[in-house]
């Protein structure tokens, strides 16, 4: 005979048996998040460009410049987007080699000492081997000198990373004085792409933005302030 449900049975058994109510909410929630991250659409390797930037800084900015390349200059891909890295002293570098590893992202901004360790063993493409970037960066006057190291496995020297110094305006993304480091990781999936991309940074970043000097503001007239604001 089933015993009769009452208030008092009711709240009996809920003083007791309310934490598995709980476990099947939260069991509930994390199989629907389980479902939805397994099923959620991904573009391919070769639709989507990013930048991996081991250091803190503009993100939103940045990805808002590249958002832009993607709807004006590169409208068939469906991806662009950067991602800026805090590297903590336990498992930044864990984290970093990872990642390079399992071929996240396409270009990486890597401090001096990190670009030397990765380059020396083998982690980015030769730059030089690219057809017409040294020729680019001739046009705009990008110094690469401090961008070339010699791959340790082959015994082989190559350009593996733009110097930041020379790219002013990608530099004025991250919050940092250090030298860093522009360079082209080997199994990001997306190479033809990628070097598009990089051709158009090396045009958008190579300068510093223009800043009026006293001399010019007073030499300008009251019209010209007026339209310049």
């Amino acid at each position: 005979m089933k015993t009769p449900v009452t208030k008092d049975s009711l709240r009996n058994h809920l003083t007791y048996s309310w934490w598995k109510y709980l476990l099947l909410i939260c069991l509930a929630a994390f199989g629907w998040n389980l479902i939805y991250t397994m099923t959620a659409y991904r573009p391919p390797e070769e639709k989507k460009v990013n930048i991996i930037v081991a250091c803190m800084g503009e993100q939103e900015l940045l990805n808002a410049y590249m958002e832009d390349i993607r709807v004006n200059e590169m409208s068939d891909m469906e991806e662009m987007t950067s991602l800026f890295m805090y590297l903590d002293e336990m498992y930044g570098e864990m984290q970093l080699s990872t990642y390079i590893a399992a071929g996240e992202g396409d270009l990486y901004v890597l401090a001096k000492d990190q670009f030397q360790s990765y380059a020396a063993n083998g982690a980015f493409l030769p730059l030089e081997e690219m057809e017409g970037f040294t020729a680019l960066c001739e046009e705009y006057g990008v110094n690469t000198d401090k961008g070339w190291r010699i791959n340790t496995e082959v015994r082989e020297r190559h350009l593996y990373g733009i110097p930041l110094s020379s790219l002013p305006r990608l530099k004025g993304y991250l919050y940092t004085n250090q030298e860093y480091y522009l360079s082209f990781v080997c199994n990001g999936g997306n190479d033809e792409n990628t070097y598009k991309f990089l051709q158009i940074l090396l045009r958008d970043m190579h300068d510093v933005p223009e800043v009026a000097t006293p001399t010019d503001l007073d030499a300008a007239t009251p019209t010209d302030l007026t339209t310049a604001q």
